[in-house]
């Protein structure tokens, strides 16, 4: 995202969350970044700070603490993203509006009993780098009302403890690290080109993913079946899809970004395959595990609940999620009986463009070992796990 502003081609304020848990490395890896120039390093914020209307100061002095001003072209990083998350759900929403807004680019202008209207108009363009532990379920829903001004890049902690031992050396290779990216993105690169086939698969990932962040709500109901046994019956309300447009902007900048990054002319195989890797990193991480966790061909319930060792209304429960939002396919087996138990079939994004030859397969792939229990473990509490997407490509 930060090569994308130094090449000029942002449409929109484009924002960047580093998901992962606590003491995770996540300020860590935004550290890499601090010491480029065009950067604002805040270690916290507040809405308020974009616009200020603090009460007692000058117009003079509102000015000069006005955050939104100084973000113009430039990159804002918040290693603490959390505090814009917590309150109840209507506080959420409320600052995520007031965000939402300011991410649109085009100015903001808020009004105030003390100062009456004030505020900047025109284009702010400006990235935004930050850290958060894993969204909640409330939270994604937030997001996703708001509208898709970030994604999500899914954290992992390599620190061993041979790392802590050799804290000096730790601390030392951070600070080579902020020399390195700062020599990789202040190279001077032409904006690579991208096809006009790459911006079709690009649209189709984007609107997959939308269905990957899209809420809905799954309601259960007791009932005795035929046979006397109580089961749970799941119904969905209309499910709520944002548009791709958005996604498919944010992900044409950043697969040129990581390009450029390169020196390469054109966006390739590669660059796509890197953006797939952090494209799921955008969906609800228990929707991105249960889908890359499912048979690929189609399966029962039962099968399944004893393959992923889940319960079998928790199973249900997620397939009536995904069905609503087309993710998954419903079918029927055929059997000698009376009763056809219905099948499912997880329906991944499939385009070739997107995936590198096996002998090409590195650290794309790195962190997804054992994805049948991470999925699992993120079916139960809605926590993200990592899938390792290369800082690189911020």
């Amino acid at each position: 995202m930060i090569k994308a502003l130094d090449l000029g081609i942002l449409t929109q304020p484009l924002g960047v969350l580093a998901v992962g848990v606590p003491s995770g490395q996540k300020t860590t890896a935004l550290r890499f970044f601090k010491l480029l120039p065009g950067t604002e390093w805040l270690d916290d914020f507040s809405g308020a700070s974009f616009v200020s209307h603090q009460p007692g100061k000058k117009e003079e002095e509102l000015r000069e603490n006005d955050l939104l001003p100084k973000l113009k072209n430039k990159a804002l990083i918040v290693p603490e993203f959390s505090s814009v998350l917590e309150g109840n759900r209507e506080k959420i929403a409320e600052k995520l509006g007031r965000l939402t807004r300011i991410m649109d680019g085009d100015g903001f202008r808020s009004a105030s009993g003390t100062h009456g209207i004030r505020g900047y108009e025109g284009r702010h363009d400006f990235v935004f780098l930050a850290a958060t532990v894993p969204l909640t379920a409330d939270n994604w829903d937030s997001f996703v009302r708001a509208g898709a001004r970030f994604m999500f890049v899914n954290s992992t902690d390599g620190l061993t403890y041979d790392d802590l031992l050799e804290n000096d050396k730790y601390l030392s290779a951070i600070a080579e690290i902020q020399q390195l990216v700062g020599s990789a993105l202040l190279v001077k690169s032409a904006i690579p080109t991208i096809t006009e086939e790459q911006k079709r698969g690009i649209y189709e990932l984007a609107s997959w993913v939308a269905r990957l962040r899209g809420v809905v709500s799954v309601k259960g109901t007791r009932f005795i079946d035929t046979g006397g046994s109580e089961r749970t019956s799941f119904q969905t309300d209309q499910p709520i899809i944002e548009a791709p447009p958005r996604l498919f902007s944010m992900f044409c900048v950043l697969t040129q970004g990581h390009a450029a990054l390169y020196q390469k002319s054109a966006v390739d195989a590669a660059d796509l395959a890197f953006l797939f890797e952090c494209a799921k990193d955008c969906g609800r991480y228990d929707r991105v595990r249960l889908l890359f966790s499912m048979p690929s061909e189609p399966t029962t319930v039962k099968e399944m609940a004893e393959k992923l060792k889940v319960s079998r209304d928790t199973i249900r429960r997620k397939l009536a999620e995904l069905n609503a939002l087309g993710l998954v396919e419903v079918g029927e087996r055929l059997t000698l009986s009376d009763k056809n138990p219905k099948t499912y079939k997880p329906l991944l994004f499939a385009n070739a463009r997107f995936t590198l030859p096996e002998n090409q397969q590195t650290t794309l792939n790195s962190g997804q070992e054992g994805g049948d229990d991470m999925a699992m473990r993120s079916l139960a509490n809605n926590k993200g796990v990592g899938l390792d997407c290369a800082v690189g490509g911020v």
